[in-house]
């Protein structure tokens, strides 16, 4: 299916990481099944949330598994919570510069001032030079048949920042539903996700 990396968001019955060493083990289980599939791993590691010891740590475990694709950090931060991801962001790349660590903002519609005080205060933070991509999704396809307004203001937001701050960005197209909230797209919606994503 031309897949070349996956990610392990979590949910709270496969949730393996508020264990250190229970995620580790899995962890690594998981690579190993993507190395040998040709494919990438975004590991999602408790100490990411903690101590630089700890991420160094974390970082050490991994790093130098060919399987691995980059550390997961965190879905979706609120604007009042960008500085430990930061942090987490920074602390990641001094000890393993090469892989890409992974914080995926929300989309546009959740603040009306979302441009200024949660794009541009996130690329301030962890600084322009260090992001490796400017990541957010925004699913247009609602369950009621409509189309979400805010879907190209959102892409043509981050795609001014990503020019504005030579950031290479990133975009998680709605490939599911969500009851009472988002309907499942078709084949048909699929590519059009895909494609105004590239567009921008």
């Amino acid at each position: 299916a031309n897949v070349d990396f996956i990610q392990f968001i979590g949910d709270p019955v496969m949730d393996f990481n508020k264990d250190v060493t229970t995620a580790e083990r899995r962890n690594l289980a998981i690579l190993d099944l993507a190395a040998r599939n040709g494919i990438c791993y975004f590991v999602r590691d408790p100490r990411v949330r903690s101590s630089e010891t700890d991420i160094a740590a974390m970082v050490k475990a991994y790093k130098h598994h060919p399987g691995l694709a980059g550390y997961f950090i965190v879905d979706e931060p609120g604007k009042d919570d960008l500085e430990w991801p930061a942090k987490a962001y920074k602390t990641i790349l001094k000890y393993d510069p090469e892989r890409t660590p992974s914080v995926n903002l929300f989309p546009s519609p959740v603040y009306p001032d979302y441009e200024e005080n949660y794009v541009e205060a996130w690329i301030k933070k962890v600084g322009k030079g260090n992001l490796k991509l400017l990541s957010f999704d925004h699913y247009p396809l609602l369950a009621n048949g409509s189309f979400g307004g805010a879907y190209f203001k959102n892409l043509d937001i981050i795609r001014r920042a990503g020019l504005r701050h030579s950031i290479k960005t990133s975009m998680y197209p709605q490939s599911m539903g969500i009851i009472n909230a988002y309907r499942r797209p078709d084949s048909s919606e699929l590519r059009y996700s895909a494609y105004t994503g590239l567009a921008y």
